[in-house]
């Protein structure tokens, strides 16, 4: 099923954009399909939209359904739009959810009505593709999302081998840049003053030590302008050259915001992994420790 709305799933195919969104997440409600008690024994379950083992299922008009009396029944719906209905005497072990099927509610009867629903929906995300689509194999950018992203058991894949010079692949945020023309790949921190990010220097535990740490991505060319910053991920600079893959980097003494891969040792330096070195000799995985060490 396709990744994105009905309304722009045409394009995407006259594109070639292969997008399914079972990639990314499946077994979720996207809306609505809530349970709730009617009269007596007669309870609804409303319209809506979920997926189902990467299967899109709509259902269009609310359902009634008459549940049996002194029993708690287990509303499931599965991959075919089809609603599952287990029932076991109050009080009893809670069913398997159903054969492919996801779990919607448990209803709760006595001898004449329904005492309660209790909603079981999971509801993890609302995703959505803003202006910019894309074609197969190119990057999927321009994407929003909403709510609580539930991973399970699945990883959340970074891309090591990045294509070119100012790429990356990690963890990003936003906030404001504490000098003029900073540049893509210094090493900042953020000062406790301002709340701005400067350059570091590893020749003072202000600048270097007990510190946040992060690399510039972009940032606007005046201080006190707007910048992105990596916090963890992959990044390429095609201006270093760091040849022992694997290897510690460290914050520099020398140059302002910038990298060693050779240890500090003068007296008040501090020594405070920020990375290793990859096998692309212009790439490293940024990773800052949060342990440093001064130099006595």
């Amino acid at each position: 099923m396709r990744l994105v709305s009905d309304a722009i799933s045409s394009i995407l195919e006259a594109i070639e954009s292969t997008l399914y969104f079972s990639d990314f997440f499946s077994d979720t409600v996207i809306s609505g399909l809530l349970v709730t008690d009617t009269a007596l024994l007669v309870g609804s379950t409303s319209a809506g939209i979920a997926y189902v083992s990467g299967e899109r299922v709509k259902i269009l008009v609310a359902t009634s359904v008459t549940y049996e009396a002194i029993y708690d029944t287990y509303v499931d719906i599965n991959s075919d739009g089809e609603f599952q209905y287990t029932a076991v005497e109050n009080g009893e072990a809670t069913p398997d959810v159903a054969t492919d099927s996801i779990r919607l509610a448990k209803v709760i009867c006595d001898a004449t009505e329904i005492t309660s629903v209790t909603d079981l929906r999971t509801i993890n995300v609302a995703f959505s593709i803003a202006s910019t689509i894309v074609k197969q194999g190119d990057a999927l950018n321009a994407h929003s999302l909403a709510g609580t992203l539930t991973v399970g058991e699945y990883a959340v894949q970074l891309n090591a081998s990045l294509s070119a010079d100012g790429k990356y692949s990690g963890i990003t945020c936003d906030g404001v840049i504490g000098y003029a023309s900073a540049a893509f790949g210094e090493l900042v921190y953020l000062a406790t003053g301002d709340g701005r990010w400067e350059k570091t220097d590893a020749d003072a535990e202000a600048t270097a030590g007990d510190v946040e740490l992060a690399m510039v991505i972009s940032s606007g060319s005046s201080d006190g302008d707007g910048c992105v910053i990596l916090k963890y991920g992959y990044i390429r600079e095609d201006d270093w050259n760091w040849t022992s893959p694997g290897d510690t980097l460290y914050i520099d003494t020398a140059t302002a915001g910038g990298m060693t891969a050779t240890r500090p040792s003068g007296s008040s330096d501090i020594v405070r992994v920020v990375g290793y070195q990859q096998p692309d000799t212009n790439t490293i995985l940024f990773d800052p420790s949060k342990s440093w060490v001064e130099i006595a």
